[in-house]
């Protein structure tokens, strides 16, 4: 095993008079159009926040209440009325 790690006979020769040839560059993966579309989707203008406003300034001068909650109103009974009334009239 040693004989094959120091055995420096094998070793490939360049030959310097020979025309270097370029190799093709390989075709692209994303085109430059694909490139400008995605970075004028990437740094789009964010939107104006006019809606966010315009809903603080309405909550601002709404109520807090449900719209559709009825109002608790007392019953009035009209036999209850007249019996007070006739205590009432009673105590002069």
């Amino acid at each position: 095993m040693t004989d094959l790690a120091t055995n420096f006979e094998a070793q490939p020769t360049i030959d310097l008079g020979a025309p270097a040839t370029a190799a093709a560059p390989p075709p692209p993966l994303i085109t430059e159009q694909e490139v400008l579309l995605g970075s004028a989707a990437a740094l789009a203008a964010p939107t104006v926040g006019r809606r966010s406003l315009r809903l603080a300034v309405r909550a601002l001068f709404t109520s807090s209440r449900p719209e559709g909650v009825p109002r608790h109103y007392p019953t009035h009974y009209s036999f209850i009325e007249d019996a007070a009334m006739a205590r009432e009239m009673y105590r002069l």
